[in-house]
């Protein structure tokens, strides 16, 4: 059998896994795009350098500069509930990243409505969460339409990010497409969901 129709197979047979939040809707207008990848070890050293982690003020600071509240409170979960090391790293890191990954998707949009200061859009504007098989998804804080209506008119409504992450031993990658279209919901949820 030649590689190329193998290929084929493979990819038809991975399309078939992604999950329905993953897929983008025919005639979804592609906002901006955006990605980012992190060295593990990086991370690992913050980890590392404030153990226990749970109980560092300065770790809290550091986490705060970059995570929405929910992101917080669920960090602090992974570390209620003894989660090893490997997987705070991976989670603080896949935060980092798309976070990144959601600002350049933004920026790229280039609209009249200026773009939040980075930080803010980090901590109170957008929260990694996931669904209820793992697949990761980002979620709009409610309160941005009250507090910066034009940008959450210009850049949120009617619109939703599509996210995926993956890793693997030293790198971890983050890739975000907004799109807006017939199938594109507006997403600002009004009570945040729990993390699976």
């Amino acid at each position: 059998m030649p590689m190329k129709r193998i290929s084929s197979r493979l990819l038809n047979k991975r399309m078939l896994l992604l999950p329905a939040t993953l897929a983008i809707p025919p005639h979804a207008a592609m906002l901006g795009i955006g990605t980012d990848i992190v060295y593990l070890p990086r991370f690992a050293k913050i980890v590392e350098k404030h153990a226990p982690v749970g109980q560092s003020t300065t770790f809290r600071k550091i986490a705060t500069k970059f995570m929405h509240p929910e992101e917080v409170r669920h960090l602090y979960q992974m570390l209620q509930l003894g989660y090893n090391s490997p997987s705070v790293v991976r989670y603080l890191a896949g935060v980092w990243a798309t976070k990144e990954a959601i600002f350049k998707s933004l920026a790229a949009q280039r609209l009249e409505i200026p773009l939040l200061p980075a930080q803010k859009i980090y901590t109170q504007v957008f929260y990694k969460t996931n669904e209820q098989d793992g697949a990761p998804r980002v979620e709009f804080d409610s309160s941005i339409e009250r507090l910066h209506p034009e940008f959450a008119r210009a850049y949120i409504a009617n619109t939703r990010f599509v996210l995926s992450i993956a890793h693997d031993e030293d790198y971890l990658v983050s890739f975000v497409c907004h799109i807006r279209g017939q199938a594109a919901e507006n997403v600002v949820q009004k009570t945040p969901r729990p993390f699976s």
